[in-house]
């Protein structure tokens, strides 16, 4: 039957469907690599996010990788970060923020 078929047919034809929400945000500050190159990918199928920042440093490359993604059977987000070359290091600043009424969290990292 038709209607059993338009009630499975996205978009849906009610008010505001789809909408996107933002639940929240991380953001992540490594001072002694601003300035630096970058390079960004998203994969959608797998909902991750890789980018690489490189600088060259004290005449050698060093290089700072971050690989996040959200996870699939829980309400999280997981951010791997890799430092290559230089001294192994780095000072970070990390910031997580929900929408207005949530929870702040803030993590400093070294």
């Amino acid at each position: 039957r038709s209607s059993d078929l338009e009630e499975y047919t996205y978009p849906r034809r009610e008010p505001n469907y789809p909408r996107i929400v933002s639940l929240g945000g991380v953001r992540v500050d490594v001072p002694s690599f601003a300035g630096a190159r970058y390079h960004a990918e998203q994969n959608v199928d797998s909902a991750r996010v890789t980018t690489n920042f490189t600088q060259s440093k004290s005449g050698s490359m060093q290089m700072l990788r971050t690989e996040s993604f959200v996870a699939a059977n829980e309400n999280s987000l997981i951010t791997y970060v890799t430092v290559v070359g230089g001294t192994g290091s780095v000072d970070m600043n990390v910031t997580a923020w929900t929408t207005p009424g949530g929870d702040v969290a803030r993590r400093t990292a070294a």
